[in-house]
């Protein structure tokens, strides 16, 4: 079975010791290259959240600091759109018209 590139790195980030400024890094780096393939970004999103959550960050203010995060690689609807709800601070959430 073949690894791909991003199943590698992917790998190098599931280690324990990696802060949550290297996931970000990580992210921002991928987005760069991927900008033809629109539909890698999701999982590029969801990859974070999850490790984000992994790593102890409080699940309801993680669509929050990825949207702020990522902001020059990926729109804020896009990101809500995609992350599921236990990721999304509902209390605090803007009301869009």
């Amino acid at each position: 079975m073949t690894v791909t590139k991003h199943q590698q790195q992917q790998q190098q980030l599931d280690g324990d010791s990696i802060p949550a400024l290297r996931i970000f890094e990580w992210a921002k780096s991928q987005l760069e290259k991927t900008e033809e393939l629109y539909k890698h970004k999701s999982e590029i999103i969801k990859t974070v959240a999850e490790r984000l959550e992994s790593k102890g960050f409080p699940a309801n203010k993680i669509c929050y600091e990825i949207s702020k995060q990522l902001s020059d690689y990926i729109d804020d609807v896009y990101v809500r759109e995609i992350l599921p709800a236990k990721y999304k601070d509902t209390k605090h959430a803007k009301v869009r018209w």
